[in-house]
């Protein structure tokens, strides 16, 4: 087989190119004044967003180690049943971070989750099972950046799911967990990528939510939604332009169930599936947030 195996890239070098294994080094590449905005499990959380930027980088003298000094502005939001509406909650920290083995494959970076790992696993125990397919592909969400990582299914019952790319230049731009005993399809955790700067190159919205309040760009009286209550559908009217807005819907216990862009072309949703109830509806943008309270029957 190692011959074959040989034969194969002596014939095949563009196949092999064209599928570049990134490395620690290459996936962990920052520099300062980088910035990157994360969000937790977009669809199933209310508003939420990890922000970091680099201050600072260290390389060791042998140069297999890297550190970076980051800065972390993080935001959560909750529903608050009493006000009515969503609470944000805001704070900021520094830290350091620390990166070895920078010329490894980035398929060794968690060694649990490695294919030799999984495999070492199922060879020490008859019931162990696993399933892996790995990802290498130029992401287009990321501005066609170089992208490796793969889906892993542990187990046959109650599987875990996990879900995880690393993007050239970007660290880890996707980290998702589906824990089939916790009886729910919903992610523990789902960490994504939306927005990044790198130099003068920028790929993304930037959430730009702060704790001093929003700028007004559109009020109350700019969003007509009727009829209300409502069985099926929802109209949504838009009475000026409003660019990058986010129509969500978030439940009694504060769960999102349900998120997507809207357009001044767009003309409502259909909610004729929700269970009937109080929800709260949100109209999002880069800098505001406005809640409406909706009853479906």
């Amino acid at each position: 087989m190692r011959y074959i195996i040989h034969i194969l890239i002596l014939l095949f070098p563009s196949v092999i190119w064209s599928q570049e294994i990134l490395t620690i080094r290459e996936v962990f590449d920052f520099n300062i004044n980088d910035e990157f905005h994360f969000t937790d499990n977009e669809g199933y959380r209310p508003p939420n967003a990890r922000r970091i930027k680099v201050l600072d980088k260290f390389l060791s003298t042998n140069l297999d180690t890297i550190s970076y000094k980051l800065f972390y502005d993080v935001y959560s939001s909750e529903y608050n049943s009493q006000l009515d509406r969503l609470v944000y909650n805001f704070d900021t920290l520094t830290d350091i971070v620390i990166y070895a083995n920078l010329d490894s494959s980035i398929y060794t970076y968690y060694t649990d989750l490695s294919y030799n790992k999984l495999l070492e696993n199922q060879l020490a125990d008859s019931l162990y099972s696993f399933d892996y397919d790995s990802i290498n592909l130029l992401n287009q969400e990321l501005c066609d950046v170089r992208t490796n990582g793969y889906d892993i299914q542990i187990g046959e019952f109650e599987p875990s799911f996990y879900h995880i790319e690393f993007s050239k230049g970007l660290g880890e731009t996707f980290n998702e967990l589906i824990e089939g005993s916790s009886g729910s399809d919903h992610p523990l955790f789902s960490n994504r990528l939306f927005y990044y700067k790198k130099g003068e190159i920028t790929c993304g919205i930037p959430d730009n939510r702060t704790n001093t309040g929003f700028t007004n760009t559109f009020s109350l009286k700019d969003i007509k939604i009727y009829p209300n209550p409502t069985s099926e559908f929802l109209n949504i009217q838009i009475q000026k332009p409003i660019s990058n807005l986010v129509i969500g819907i978030i439940d009694s216990s504060g769960k999102k169930i349900l998120t997507t862009k809207f357009t001044n072309e767009d003309n409502g949703i259909d909610i004729s599936d929700l269970t009937p109830g109080i929800y709260i509806l949100t109209c999002i943008t880069e800098n505001e947030i406005h809640n409406f309270r909706i009853f479906k029957y």
